[in-house]
């Protein structure tokens, strides 16, 4: 601060202390919406409280293909699960979860989405923690109310299937992510191991969210020098290395149902087809028209 700049700033306060009545505790000013414990309670206890009423339809619908398949591999023992899988394709996480979830709760359908619906729920105070953590408490709000209302993960809460924790433990990762390597606050680089593991297990898609993680990283480390530079290179390899030691025991599973599993039933995907989902999702659109839109954005 210059010596000019700081004689105004001090003569300022000193007439705003000389100014106050004698005795007088100076006024302070009210907390902004979602600054005090109580009102973060209270405003995620009614996202929550509207999301489980918006998701509640559907709980009770019958178990489609997918799901039963979900049921049929958890009513193997637990040290049966990781076999069975070798014909499936997909990873276990999920499945040891149903698994001790049905050993409590039931098979019926019911029973077997609630598992679903309370992790979609979950996402609401993981979406507040990691907004207000990185960016503030106006983008954890927002954050919030996204997870709370967001109509995939509300679909996702009616299934049998492994979605809703693919996208709780997404938002986790991303969340450590960025504080491991973006804040540079290494408690979280552990966490981000961990989770990143985690959600490997959970569902094949995990590796290309490594992936996706792993390029920012190294931009992340070219974007610095020196000492930071070295910093980001070991918090790297600790997180990303105990991720891949966590993996590599499923490694040799993953390569087997690279190789066998599948929908034998189905064609390769053309790139064409990319375009076709985009067609599907928004209506009824010519295709030439989605691919004028995506050449101009």
């Amino acid at each position: 601060m210059e010596p000019a700049f700081a004689s105004v700033t001090t003569e300022v306060g000193r007439q705003r202390v000389e100014a106050a009545p004698s005795g007088v505790a100076p006024r302070r000013r009210r907390p902004a919406f979602g600054t005090t414990g109580l009102t973060v309670a209270l405003g995620l206890a009614v996202l929550v409280a509207v999301s489980f009423l918006l998701r509640l339809d559907g709980q009770r619908a019958w178990l489609w293909i997918d799901e039963g398949i979900s049921v049929g591999i958890s009513s193997h023992s637990l040290t049966h699960i990781p076999g069975v899988l070798r014909q499936d394709g997909s990873p276990p996480l999920y499945y040891l979860l149903l698994h001790l979830w049905i050993g409590v709760f039931g098979r019926t359908e019911v029973a077997t989405h609630a598992l679903s619906f309370l992790l979609a729920l979950a996402t609401i105070p993981v979406a507040f923690w990691a907004g207000a953590s990185l960016f503030g408490r106006r983008t954890a709000w927002i954050a919030a109310l996204i997870a709370a209302v967001n109509p995939f993960i509300s679909a996702y809460a009616s299934e049998t299937r492994m979605y809703t924790l693919v996208m709780f433990l997404g938002l986790l990762a991303s969340a450590f992510f960025l504080h491991a390597f973006v804040r540079g606050r290494r408690a979280f680089v552990v966490p981000f191991g961990l989770t990143l593991a985690a959600l490997m297990y959970t569902h094949t898609w995990g590796l290309y969210f490594a992936g996706a993680c792993f390029l920012a990283w190294i931009a992340t480390v070219f974007s610095t020098d020196g000492a930071e530079r070295r910093t980001l290179v070991r918090r790297g390899v600790t997180g990303f290395g105990i991720a891949g030691l966590l993996y590599l025991p499923w490694l040799p599973t993953l390569l087997y149902q690279a190789a066998h599993t599948g929908a034998p039933w189905s064609s390769r995907p053309r790139p064409r087809e990319a375009v076709s989902v985009l067609d599907a999702i928004t209506g009824d659109v010519h295709e030439r028209v989605l691919v004028a839109f995506l050449l101009t954005g």
